[in-house]
């Protein structure tokens, strides 16, 4: 048989195909030769086309992996972080913001595989395109396709790979919308929780208001309680000094100052009061001391004394420092001692004056600077026995 054209050739394959198939495999060069001749440049192309496919697919599901991996992380350090919120409410902003991040983390993770899903939908497309051309080509090529049943085999591997993969994305993206929907009611905890503190806290606005008006009331009764109890032993306090070796009065006579007595005394002494170079508000308080009396012996020739007497429940340095200054404002009268007393129930341990707790030392010091600490009893308004030091 001569074959010298290719009506030769096309009269060969018409009249004895069997022989020509036998022939062309019986030779790989005429073989490779054939497939070069008849089969597009794609077509040739596409097995390694077909390997880089699948290559690329079990990057994308390896990645995949790493980012479920990753969320369980993820969702590990929430579990931790719910658990450090019912201990302190101060790290809640930090938890919000870290879950706001993970959010953000995952719309990205989201966004990344809606572009893979829709590079793997133009990869189908494409392989859409191809089985189409192979169609084709099938039916123009019907002599070699035993040749070409073995690629559209490796072609349906290709499809069932392609089909699992997308399941499992499918499957993937349910469990990112279960994470979602927990993370989303873990926020509604989260927000509830704080509407709850946020009441709370509103509560203890309220209770805090109510306890600092009591503790002004009770701190204004006790004030009162301390200058009642003074003035009912304002008796004692004179006799500590009239019995005192500097006085010696047996019998003594008491008299507070009205404010008349007060206004007049204050005019009668204006420039030596001024040239003391006392605070200004000394002059506001010598018009309201709580007790300030001129003690004398009945009968007696001794001129006596002043008495300049603070009272506090609690005794503190101001007090101690009015008692000293109506004391020295007395002085100025010229005629007689005058003495700074301080009476209370209780004194303050910053006091920074000096505070005797004996009569005797007190007046054998004539420390102008210093007062005399009087206590009263806290059920009777008396004085508790001996005198505190300082």
């Amino acid at each position: 048989m001569t074959i010298n054209t290719d009506a030769d050739v096309i009269r060969v394959i018409r009249e004895n195909p069997r022989l020509v198939v036998e022939a062309i495999t019986a030779s790989p060069e005429l073989l490779a030769e054939v497939r070069r001749v008849v089969l597009t440049d794609e077509l040739l192309a596409m097995p390694e086309q077909l390997a880089e496919v699948v290559k690329s697919l079990a990057e994308t599901r390896e990645t995949l992996s790493e980012v479920v991996k990753t969320q369980n992380e993820m969702l590990k350090v929430q579990d931790e972080t719910l658990k450090s919120l019912a201990e302190t409410r101060e790290t809640l902003s930090e938890v919000v913001k870290t879950q706001n991040e993970m959010l953000k983390v995952q719309d990205e993770t989201l966004k990344s595989l809606a572009e893979t899903r829709e590079t793997l939908s133009e990869v189908v497309k494409t392989q859409n395109k191809m089985l189409k051309v192979q169609d084709e080509t099938l039916k123009s090529l019907a002599e070699t396709r035993e040749t070409l049943s073995e690629v559209v085999k490796t072609q349906n591997k290709m499809l069932k790979v392609q089909d699992e993969t997308l399941k499992s994305l499918v499957e993937t993206r349910e469990t990112q919308s279960e994470m979602l929907k927990t993370q989303e009611e873990m926020l509604r905890v989260q927000r509830e929780m704080l509407k709850e503190q946020a009441n709370v806290r509103r509560d203890i606005t309220a209770l805090h208001g109510m306890y600092r008006r009591e503790h002004e009331d009770f701190g204004r009764f006790r004030g009162a309680y301390a200058i009642d109890a003074t003035r009912r032993n304002a008796g004692d306090i004179a006799l500590l000094f009239s019995r005192s070796r500097a006085h010696g009065f047996r019998r003594v006579s008491m008299m507070d100052f009205t404010q008349a007595d007060i206004n007049d005394f204050l005019a009668s002494n204006y420039d030596a009061l001024d040239a003391l170079g006392l605070r200004e508000r000394a002059w506001n308080t010598f018009l309201k001391g709580d007790i300030i009396a001129r003690v004398t012996e009945v009968m007696g020739d001794s001129p006596g004394f002043y008495l300049a007497v603070e009272a506090s429940y609690t005794v503190d340095s101001e007090d101690v420092r009015r008692a000293i200054e109506h004391a020295k404002m007395l002085r100025c009268a010229g005629d007689m001692a005058a003495y700074a007393v301080v009476a209370g129930v209780r004194r303050n341990d910053s006091i920074e004056l000096l505070v005797y707790k004996d009569v005797e030392d007190f007046i054998r010091a004539g420390d102008e600077d210093s007062a005399l600490w009087f206590q009263l009893d806290l059920k009777g308004g008396r004085r508790l026995g001996a005198l505190v030091s300082a």
